[in-house]
């Protein structure tokens, strides 16, 4: 590196400072000109301009107003498919496709579900039979019922008008006789026997002593939700109010029309003697709580009312509430 030398290095500092100060002065007065500067005055609009204007404001206020007519149901409305429209009409269950079935007002799952019914063998032979669709609410069980046609084909051997002809045709009357008419009869209502009648408009059944048999008279009611309900029923004791039905997944619209449940009838747990793992095999007590209520009956004492459990946190008013009919004080 050359060296320089001490003046030199002095001189080009000077000169630095200079143009330092230099460019300040005319920063300064760059912004104190656009400061001072008088400001512009706006344009007037003219007529043409406020007329273009205007029909933009026009537009716009129709546009919303058809927006607002298109989706008037939420404020998020666009994300909400249009109402189905349903349409009532004569039908057979056996021969109708799935495009007409959702016309009806079936979802396409309960329209899938008939289809692979029927591919597996499986026959609807009287009206009634459309009630053990899974799925089918009593609402629309009551409104389809009447329009129901089941063809002479799938009914029963008993409804068929022509059945006593055909029985006793000479063919057959000379190889089956009288006994062999009673066992064609047996065989044909065997299966629909095993299904049960569906519930109608003004029948219900009692939660707390239904089987699931019962239970499945209930319009939308199958084999599977029957055993959800009876499974609730056996870890709460009992069904205090019909509502407690809501716990359970898959339920129909509906089913509460058809149902009816007493406190009465619910079985109750001795929260003063019953162990931490009695306590906590209820529905309704977690693990924590039953540590809490052997804790307090160690360290305070006998528990005369949930009032007692209220200034615990592991107990919500909610929680307390939804126990009373389930607990008794002795």
């Amino acid at each position: 590196m050359a060296f320089v030398p001490f003046r030199h290095r002095v001189l080009y500092g000077r000169v630095a400072c200079v143009l330092a100060v230099a460019v300040a002065v005319v920063g300064a007065v760059a912004l104190a000109a656009l400061w001072l500067a008088p400001s512009p005055q706006p344009t007037a609009m003219t007529a043409e301009a406020r007329a273009r204007f205007a029909a933009l404001d026009s537009a716009l206020a129709t546009d919303s107003a058809w927006a607002a007519e298109q989706r008037p149901f939420t404020r998020h409305a666009w994300a909400m498919p249009p109402p189905r429209r349903t349409e009532t009409f004569a039908f057979d269950p056996n021969t109708i496709d799935s495009a007409s079935m959702v016309r009806l007002g079936f979802t396409p799952w309960m329209a899938r579900n008939v289809v692979a019914y029927r591919h597996r063998g499986g026959r609807f032979r009287r009206p009634t039979d459309i009630g053990r669709i899974y799925g089918m609410d009593g609402e629309t069980f009551e409104r389809l019922l009447p329009m129901v046609r089941i063809d002479t084909a799938y009914a029963l051997l008993r409804d068929r008008p022509d059945f006593a002809a055909r029985f006793y045709a000479d063919s057959l009357a000379q190889t089956m006789g009288r006994s062999g008419l009673d066992s064609m009869l047996r065989a044909d209502t065997a299966h629909y026997a095993l299904a049960p009648t569906k519930l109608r408009q003004g029948e219900t059944v009692d939660l707390n002593h239904a089987t699931e048999r019962d239970l499945q008279r209930i319009p939308g009611i199958g084999p599977v939700l029957s055993r959800r309900i009876v499974g609730l029923r056996n870890r709460l004791g009992g069904f205090a109010t019909v509502a407690q039905l809501a716990e359970i997944d898959g339920l129909p619209e509906g089913v509460d029309r058809y149902v009816t449940a007493s406190a009465h009838d619910v079985a109750t747990i001795d929260v003063n003697r019953a162990t931490v793992k009695q306590l906590n095999a209820h529905h309704y007590i977690n693990y924590l709580q039953a540590r809490r209520i052997a804790d307090h009956r160690r360290q305070v004492g006998r528990i005369a009312s949930l009032t007692d459990l209220s200034l615990y946190e592991e107990f919500a008013p909610g929680d307390l509430e939804r126990l009373a009919p389930y607990v008794r004080f002795e």
